[in-house]
């Protein structure tokens, strides 16, 4: 059982690595919900042992002028997703918080909506 617990543990490091190669480095501890496979718990035994300590900077994107596309370039943001998000906007010309979003779009959970605050602004 030993070897087994190990084998899974390198899998999810390899996820983690991988995906960090992916985005080009991690800006900000909650990337991590965005990993396949690591469920909040293994990601606070995680966050116990390591923390984003030099973060890669990321330029930010005005959410009131994003397209669909612009929304889908979000790590871990699928297409549908940001066409979900892009729409409720379009719909409402504009929004002023992105706790609108959360409450309106069922498929967004509060780490997406968090990760998506990572590369939008509301102005």
């Amino acid at each position: 059982q030993l070897q087994e617990v190990r084998g899974i543990g390198e899998a999810l490091s390899r996820r983690i690595v991988a995906y960090r190669t992916i985005i080009g480095g991690f800006s900000n501890n909650v990337q991590l919900y965005s990993i396949w496979g690591l469920d909040e718990e293994v990601i606070h035994r995680i966050l116990n042992l390591f923390t984003v300590k030099t973060p890669k900077e990321i330029i930010k994107i005005n959410f009131n002028t994003a397209s669909a596309s612009d929304i889908a370039t979000i790590p871990g943001i699928s297409f549908d997703l940001a066409k979900q998000i892009w729409e409720f906007r379009k719909l409402h010309e504009r929004i002023d918080s992105f706790s609108e979003l959360e409450k309106k779009i069922e498929e967004l959970s509060q780490s997406k909506l968090q990760l998506i605050q990572l590369y939008l602004f509301i102005e």
